[in-house]
């Protein structure tokens, strides 16, 4: 009988005790969107880098514009799980196949607007995988172009250790029996320069994290990256979407995927 009654106690304390973890990480992951997107005062944008003399005909100030003309503004609960609305006029953005998809991170992509966006869901997927700021930024590192952003500035970079800081996690690193996965659903183009050679380009998903493969935790996160398309040695007939140099994309609103919320900020649906 005592050990029937320890057996219960301890599987409520269990129960408790994911209940109180699923609330730190959704807190954890709403304070992060707060702090980087609930700031509505205005900023001066970071400075782009001198052009080189390659870059000497990028349109540096129309790029800087575009890149950090603030995005549309969401309250933090539309990025909670919700309705879904109804099917959207707007078609969906199809997005092309990798050209190389043994690396870690699949790559070359076309130079279109949509290869810019299926390099930047590929980059995110990989990024939040493990909900490691660590691993986030060497994802990031690895895509961005030298004078791009650091990956320390980014949005998902602060998202990340905000939300490890407040559920009490460590810093960085694997935590036993609990993963992270993002899985990009929607997308949008916000703009596209230099002959379609710079892009600003957006991804929206949900990220779960589950305990013991018992998903304990979702919600909409969101990611804008100016993109840049530049010679690739490893493929001469073509080039790679690289995290441009310059004014970093101002952040995206966080939205559950697929609700209204995420429609009136012009998300799409993603079509693979």
């Amino acid at each position: 009988m005592v050990a029937e009654g320890s057996a219960l106690v301890a599987r409520r304390h269990a129960r408790l005790t994911l209940a109180g973890l699923a609330a730190a990480l959704v807190l954890a992951v709403l304070l992060a969107a707060w702090l980087i997107t609930g700031d509505l005062t205005p900023h001066p944008p970071a400075a782009p880098q001198p052009p080189t003399a390659m870059e000497d005909d990028w349109d540096w100030a129309g790029e800087t514009a575009l890149a950090t003309r603030p995005m549309p503004y969401l309250p933090l609960a539309a990025a909670m799980p919700q309705p879904l609305a109804p099917k959207s006029d707007r078609p969906p953005l199809r997005l092309p196949a990798p050209r190389a998809g043994g690396g870690w991170i699949a790559g070359g992509f076309p130079g279109s607007p949509e290869g810019a966006v299926a390099q930047l869901s590929a980059m995110t997927t990989q990024g939040l995988r493990d909900g490691d700021p660590d691993v986030y930024q060497r994802a990031y590192a690895s895509l961005a172009a030298p004078g791009a952003p650091s990956p320390a500035a980014a949005k998902l970079t602060s998202v990340l250790t905000t939300l490890r800081a407040t559920a009490h996690l460590s810093p960085t690193g694997a935590i036993p029996e609990l993963s992270f996965s993002f899985v990009p659903t929607h997308a949008q183009i916000k703009g596209v320069l230099d002959g379609g050679r710079y892009a600003v380009v957006c991804v929206l998903g949900e990220m779960t994290t589950s305990y013991q493969e018992r998903v304990i935790n979702a919600i909409g996160l969101g990611d804008c990256q100016a993109m840049r398309y530049l010679a690739d040695p490893a493929n001469p007939t073509g080039g790679t979407w690289r995290i441009s140099p310059g004014a970093a994309a101002a952040a995206s609103p966080d939205a559950w995927p697929g609700s209204q919320d995420s429609i009136n900020v012009g998300f799409q649906a993603i079509d693979r």
